[in-house]
């Protein structure tokens, strides 16, 4: 149960390091009697920590989709949203912006459907990500960043306003 939810944090947190060293951890003690789900999540967030500190982050997010797609979807499962999120920064990871684009347009619809609302602030971060990433100017970019900053302090989602400063931030 811990490696379940410390990834989870540590991914919201955007610290691919602490998921790799919790999944680590988790590995060398064993796996135990965890869920078949929560196992998972863990595999979800382990795949979104190795993309962004490898160097073949499109390979890996190829097996993220397919495993999101194979254990979450169909029944719907919580996570369906913000995993979509993970993947979208996966493929941004990739220099894949069309792939990104198409993940997050997974997860605004999870958004609708499922009222996974606790990741919206996620989405829209990535979102002015995306931007960046196709080339908008350096306004446009900066306008979403800080709407989604905006939307994530006034909900307190603080970990998402932290990374969006920091998305702001690395654009001057």
């Amino acid at each position: 149960m811990p490696a379940y939810y410390i990834t989870i944090i540590a991914s919201m947190a955007g610290d691919a390091g602490w998921v790799m060293r919790t999944i680590e951890r988790w590995m060398a003690m064993g796996t135990g009697r965890t869920a078949v789900q929560q196992k998972h999540y863990v595999r979800l967030n382990w795949y979104w920590a190795r993309a962004l500190t490898s160097d073949d982050p499109a390979g890996i997010a190829a097996e993220a989709e397919q495993l999101l797609a194979a254990t979450l979807v169909d029944p719907p499962r919580w996570g369906i949203a913000y995993h979509n999120g993970l993947l979208a920064e996966m493929w941004l990871a990739a220099g894949r912006p069309d792939e990104a684009g198409t993940a997050l347009d997974r997860a605004d619809r999870a958004l609708e459907a499922h009222g996974q609302r606790y990741a919206e602030g996620l989405i829209r971060l990535l979102r002015a990500r995306l931007l960046h990433a196709r080339g908008e100017s350096a306004d446009v970019v900066r306008a979403a960043a800080e709407a989604a900053r905006a939307w994530s302090a006034d909900r307190e989602t603080h970990l998402f306003a932290r990374r969006a400063e920091e998305f702001v931030a690395s654009l001057d």
